[in-house]
């Protein structure tokens, strides 16, 4: 943080304006900016919202929680949107243009989720074990009734 507030930075906010109220905002701010405690511990966003938790300073100052959340969320850069869509246009070649929707679907969240699927061959037998028991555990009686 800062050693003093950016009013700067808090304008660009005003195209968010209808999910903050920008006045408390600023006030929360200003009193955060102005803790030196906050300037030594919480470097990063994630600090910063840990520590208010920890607090249980969430509901005191509730428009810096949301800001928080809402810096956290938004990724920082848009790779893994990217990454999909360039496994979608090696899926969709010429070739497999009459592929039907399920299957292009399905093919692109085998390639998308690559990594996920490696994991799951390197362990399949714990894996297969896992889904058998939990099958297992339900019960599935189904009345037959033969007319």
């Amino acid at each position: 943080m800062a050693n003093h507030f950016d009013d700067a930075k808090l304008s660009s906010l005003a195209k968010y304006a209808r999910f903050f109220d920008l006045v408390r905002l600023k006030t929360d701010l200003i009193g955060l900016y102005g803790s030196q405690t906050l300037r030594n511990e919480c470097k990063t966003p994630g600090q910063l919202l840990r520590f208010l938790a920890q607090n249980d300073l969430t509901q005191t100052i509730p428009e810096v929680t949301k800001l928080l959340h809402l810096i956290l969320t938004i990724p920082a850069t848009t790779a893994s949107v990217e990454r999909s869509f360039s496994a979608l246009k090696r899926l969709k070649t010429y070739s497999r243009n009459k592929t039907d929707q399920g299957r292009l679907s399905s093919l692109a969240t085998i390639s998308i989720e690559r990594e996920r699927l490696v994991k799951l061959q390197r362990n399949k037998e714990a894996f297969y074990d896992k889904v058998t028991d939990l099958f297992a555990q339900k019960e599935r009686r189904v009345e037959l009734i033969y007319k």
